[in-house]
């Protein structure tokens, strides 16, 4: 296809060839002789499109504050954000075409159930949230009640130890006065026996 005088011819190849034409290119990513064309590099490279996607997000920002719309739009991902839920993927006209005849998709499928999925997360951590603002409030009841249960126990301790000081010492006290209580048994045995011959001679 050639463009002469505003008008558009089509030849082939060899036609071209005899008039010295060369084929005009939609995507010249290289030159004639292989080497990397640097506009096309800069165009087609992952930070002129994050540049792109960065003003975009700007000007429509611009506008919905314009018209007083509390929306807003961020060309960033959730990993950049800081979200930690799941992103959804991009359905497309024939994902809508399709659900819109009573077929399902496989994109809509996959994005509900996404959805449904980032709904409970947000469950979860809302419950989370919840859980420790409880756990919050119950710490200092639970800090002051171990508390006296600690005062408590030592003061069962302190006694314990005087109560085992007191058994040691009337053990030793015991055991001090087993010998005079043996020689008063044995004295008493004696009276006794002496006390039944006085009897038995008053008898007689």
């Amino acid at each position: 296809m050639n463009n002469i005088s505003g008008k558009k011819i089509y030849l082939p190849p060899s036609e071209a060839d005899r008039r010295g034409l060369i084929r005009a290119d939609k995507h010249p990513k290289s030159t004639k002789y292989g080497r990397q064309n640097p506009i096309a590099a800069k165009w087609n490279s992952e930070e002129q499109l994050l540049t792109w996607r960065a003003a975009w997000a700007d000007a429509v920002n611009r506008c919905l504050e314009k018209w007083k719309c509390s929306e807003r739009i961020d060309h960033r991902s959730h990993a950049e954000r800081g979200i930690d839920e799941q992103p959804t993927i991009h359905e497309g006209v024939t994902a809508g075409k399709l659900e819109y005849k009573g077929i399902v998709s496989d994109r809509r499928e996959l994005n509900r159930q996404i959805k449904a999925d980032n709904e409970l997360l947000r469950e979860l951590k809302a419950q989370i949230k919840k859980l420790t603002s409880a756990v919050k409030e119950v710490i200092p009841a639970v800090a002051e009640t171990l508390e006296k249960i600690r005062e408590h126990m030592v003061t069962l301790q302190y006694h314990l130890l005087h109560n085992s000081a007191e058994i040691a010492n009337t053990k030793e006290r015991f055991e001090s006065a087993s010998p005079i209580m043996a020689e008063h048994k044995s004295v008493k045995k004696q009276l006794r026996q002496k006390q039944e011959t006085k009897q038995e001679l008053r008898k007689r």
